[in-house]
């Protein structure tokens, strides 16, 4: 009897040990969700990738993703259902299966995907396994809100040539310097920093220079996308260079062609200066010849050159008229006021006329090769040619209406002060002949 109840002792604690083992060592399957990003904006699409894996093959699974529709709008997926995976494997090699699932943001706030309670993941030899999931937060804010959180900032922290000093000092508002290097250089080194590390920066480094003056560009990316580009017009001097004085200023001719830019009607021409021949442009409109002058700055400007003197080429493009502006020296107006005028990046003399509302300004038409004064409407944005006999005729105009007006007036006070007059002195009549009426009949 004893025997007996010590087979059936050790049975039972046998099952009871084997089902303990199956418990512990029951096989895990991961269920991990991971998205292509965290943080979208609305109308985004959101890419999910439900992947599904084990130690052990798989044998079958049945799954859902759960989501917030208040906050996203299903569009695809290759989930056996919509949003569910139900799927049975006859192989014993499948250790992991992913699905794609896509999504449209729909409006701000902070939602999540997961995994529904209440799935079931069988492994190959049927056993059940035990499920662990994860889940992602999503953050949806809109583009206003996405644009401001932007970074603004393309700005340089340093910007540096090794072994040389730049004009001016650096400043990270400053974007224009300039600096000479002996004739032998043929390169540099930039040395640039940017002022956010979420900005992107393009240029620097070591940079191949030519004789003359070399433009070299870095430029700034803000993470917003707004961009700065700073400049450095690295000028490697030339060997005997011609210098001429202009106004107190020392400049160097330029020599190289490629260095400059024609102006428009200008044509291609030698000329000699100081028995050396030169590059200039010669225009048969405007009469004029010019050459390139090269200042400390490293700045190039086209200026008139005649009997050895230099007079600075100011040409201005606006509105389909290509105005070369010159100094005002002789004013034929009486009634004028002077006056800085800017048209479009350039501040010119001018003059302001009494009775005109528009400032002019006095230039040669380089197309025609006549000199006018034109009238600037900054309102229009507009650049109108007049000739002085006429601007003298709308001031006269102007003038004589005013009178005109004064005298009207005058007129009308005056008519009606007759009529308030005759009607007193007829009351008066009136009252003389009742008042006569009156004694005769006493």
């Amino acid at each position: 009897m004893k025997k007996i109840f010590k087979i059936i002792s050790f049975s039972i604690t046998f099952f009871i040990s084997f089902l303990f083992i199956n418990n512990v060592y029951a096989a895990t399957a991961n269920i991990k969700i991971k998205t292509n990003k965290s943080t979208y904006i609305v109308g985004d699409t959101v890419t999910a990738t439900i992947t599904l894996s084990s130690s052990q093959a798989l044998g079958s699974w049945d799954f859902v993703v759960k989501y917030d529709s208040a906050y996203l709008t299903f569009q695809s997926s290759n989930l056996e259902g919509s949003d569910q995976a139900v799927n049975t494997v006859y192989n014993n090699t499948t250790k992991s299966k992913s699905y794609t699932m896509k999504f449209k943001v729909k409006k701000a706030g902070t939602t999540k995907l997961s995994i529904q309670s209440g799935g079931e993941v069988y492994a190959y030899n049927e056993s059940k396994m035990t499920i662990s999931s994860n889940s992602v937060s999503l953050k949806a804010i809109t583009r206003t809100d996405y644009e401001n959180s932007l970074s603004k900032d393309n700005t340089l922290k340093s910007l540096s040539v090794d072994g040389y000093e730049l004009t001016p000092k650096f400043d990270k508002n400053t974007t224009s310097y300039s600096l000479t290097v002996p004739n032998d250089v043929r390169s540099i080194k930039v040395n640039a920093t940017k002022n956010d590390s979420k900005a992107t920066l393009h240029g620097g480094g070591t940079i191949k220079l030519n004789e003359g003056v070399n433009k070299v560009s870095i430029e700034v990316e803000a993470e917003n996308g707004n961009s700065k580009t700073y400049v450095i017009n690295v000028t490697v001097a030339e060997l005997d260079p011609i210098e001429v004085e202009v106004d107190g200023k020392t400049y160097t001719i330029v020599r190289k062609r490629e260095n400059m830019t024609a102006p428009s009607n200008y044509s291609e021409a030698i000329t000699t200066i100081d028995g050396e021949e030169v590059p200039s442009y010669e225009s048969e409109i405007t009469g004029f010849t010019l050459v390139g002058l090269l200042d400390s700055d490293g700045n190039i400007n086209l200026y008139i050159y005649k009997d050895n003197n230099y007079t600075l080429y100011n040409e201005i493009k606006f509105n389909g008229v290509i105005l070369y502006s010159s100094k005002i020296d002789d004013i034929p107006f009486d009634d004028y006021k002077t006056q800085k005028v800017t048209i479009g990046n350039e501040e010119l003399d001018g003059v302001i006329l009494e009775g005109l509302n528009y400032p002019l300004v006095y230039g040669m038409n380089v197309e025609t090769g006549k000199s006018d004064w034109y009238t600037f409407d900054e309102k229009e944005n507009t650049l109108q040619r007049y000739v002085a006999t006429e601007v003298k005729k709308v001031v006269a105009n102007d003038k004589y209406q005013t009178l005109a007006i004064i005298l009207g007036c005058t007129s009308g006070l005056l008519f009606i002060f007759l009529i308030i007059l005759t009607i007193k002195l007829s009351h008066s009549k009136k009252n003389i002949n009742v008042e006569s009426k009156i004694k005769e009949e006493k």
